[in-house]
């Protein structure tokens, strides 16, 4: 399946809405960083649709793609997460941030895997917010992603030891929409902690399987379920 038009000209639209807010928004006097946050968070992901059936070694009976029955999340702790959010008022504004994953296909059975699927690409949201008491400020949001998609190829399945044959997957971008609360902490004047919980229905990731003596014969179309929760921790500044 291929993405629609929208989706391959979001990160262009997300650049341009929010400095768009920023310019209709501003006071005159307002240094131009004013209302801006950036930060960063650690996250920890989830996918809701993960494991099938041990027996599933097959599409018909069940897997995901050929004898791939599970799909573990490479969980990265580096706080690589950035985003920039842009606030109108106190009580809500626009955030543009940055999504990535790695995920690890595996045969249940044996445990082997053909590879790693990842994806990258920004999202865009808007949010809501309400300043409480002690620096407390909970939060909620909406939004679309748009993420690029390859797949890394174990060495062992895409060129199988005695076999004449080579294997590979192309895969085409895909997208999501994002619902998001969480709550923020503000321990300094311009500095504050972050709680962030967040759903993203993603598209799956729709791929062509290459494979033969040269790698050129059509092998199928997997259709990989990435949809997932994603919990994070992170911090941030506001100018």
């Amino acid at each position: 399946m291929k993405v629609q038009n929208l989706p391959r000209r979001l990160p262009l639209l997300l650049c341009s809405a929010l400095l768009l807010a920023r310019a209709t928004t501003a006071e005159p006097d307002q240094e131009w960083w004013q209302g801006f946050e950036l930060g960063t968070r650690v996250t920890w992901t989830y996918l809701t649709d993960n494991k099938r059936p041990v027996s599933a070694t097959t599409e018909s009976m069940g897997s995901f793609y050929g004898s791939i029955n599970q799909l573990d999340v490479h969980q990265d702790y580096l706080p690589l997460k950035v985003f920039v959010a842009y606030r109108f008022c106190p009580y809500g504004g626009l955030e543009l941030s940055w999504d990535s994953l790695s995920v690890k296909t595996l045969t249940r059975s044996d445990g082997h895997t053909d590879g790693d699927l990842n994806y990258w690409g920004p999202a865009f949201s808007v949010f809501v917010r309400y300043p409480w008491e002690h620096g407390l400020t909970p939060y909620a949001g909406a939004g679309l992603s748009y993420y690029f998609v390859n797949f890394d190829e174990d060495p062992q399945w895409h060129r199988p030891p005695g076999r004449p044959l080579v294997q590979t997957l192309d895969f085409d971008r895909t997208w999501g929409a994002l619902v998001y609360a969480g709550i923020i902490w503000t321990f300094a004047e311009q500095w504050s902690a972050d709680f962030h919980l967040r759903y993203t229905k993603v598209q799956d990731a729709v791929g062509t399987h290459w494979q033969g003596p040269d790698g050129r014969d059509y092998g199928g179309e997997p259709h990989i379920p990435l949809s997932n929760i994603t919990t994070g921790l992170g911090v941030r500044y506001s100018f």
